[in-house]
């Protein structure tokens, strides 16, 4: 059965802040949920903090400077996916 909340959590250069939005995440009571997060191109090696996570779904994709939403975009994407 598949989780009833998917949390996205949108990322670019913003290694630091990472870990605090995902522990957030993990402390909470509800443990019903999927974890995302969407790196949006990130050059400062957001990747191999992901890595520690191991119940988080870690995606990167290129980055598309020209729009600041677009990892907000794809990961609201993977959700109607994640509904269906």
């Amino acid at each position: 059965m598949p989780a009833k909340v998917c949390v996205v959590i949108p990322t670019y250069n913003r290694r630091p802040l990472l870990a605090r939005a995902v522990e957030s995440v993990l402390a909470q009571s509800f443990q019903d949920f999927e974890l995302r997060i969407i790196d949006d191109g990130s050059t400062d090696e957001t990747h191999l903090l992901a890595d520690q996570w191991p119940r988080a779904i870690y995606t990167r994709q290129a980055n598309l400077s020209f729009k600041s939403s677009t990892a907000k975009k794809f990961g609201f994407a993977m959700v109607k996916e994640f509904n269906q």
